[in-house]
C-alpha cells in the first residue's frame, strides 16, 4: 500500500510540474505585458484547480490566435492584476503599520 501511495504521489508530482511548464510556456507565447505575467503567476496558489483550466484555455486559444488577445479579457486580467496589486499594497502598508506600532511600544 505504501508502494501505491508514493507512485501515486510521484504521479501527481509529474503532473504538477508539467501543468507549470505548460502555465510558463504560454504565458511566454502569449502577448500579455510581462508584468501581467508575473501577476497571474504570483495568483496561481491563491486559484482554484477550475480557475487554472479556465486559464489554460484562455492562454491556449490566445496562443492559437497568434497572440492576439482578444480586448475583453485584457481589460478583465487587467483588472486582476489592479485589483491583486491594490490588496498586495494594502498588505504591505498593514504590515509597516504594525511594524510602526510595535517599534513605538518598544520605544515606551
Amino acid at each position: 500500500m505504501n508502494k501505491i501511495n508514493q507512485q501515486q504521489g510521484e504521479s501527481i508530482e509529474e503532473e504538477a510540474r508539467a501543468l507549470g511548464k505548460k502555465l510558463v510556456l504560454l504565458l511566454r507565447s502569449s502577448d500579455l505585458p510581462e508584468d501581467v505575467q508575473i501577476s497571474i503567476i504570483e495568483l496561481l496558489p491563491e486559484m482554484t484547480l477550475e480557475q487554472i483550466d479556465e486559464l489554460i484555455d484562455v492562454l491556449t486559444d490566445n496562443v492559437a490566435r497568434g497572440g492576439e488577445m482578444n480586448k475583453v479579457l485584457e481589460e478583465k486580467l487587467g483588472m486582476v492584476k489592479q485589483k491583486y496589486d491594490t490588496k498586495r499594497d494594502n498588505l504591505a502598508n498593514s504590515i509597516m503599520d504594525e511594524l510602526d506600532n510595535l517599534e513605538k511600544e518598544i520605544d515606551q
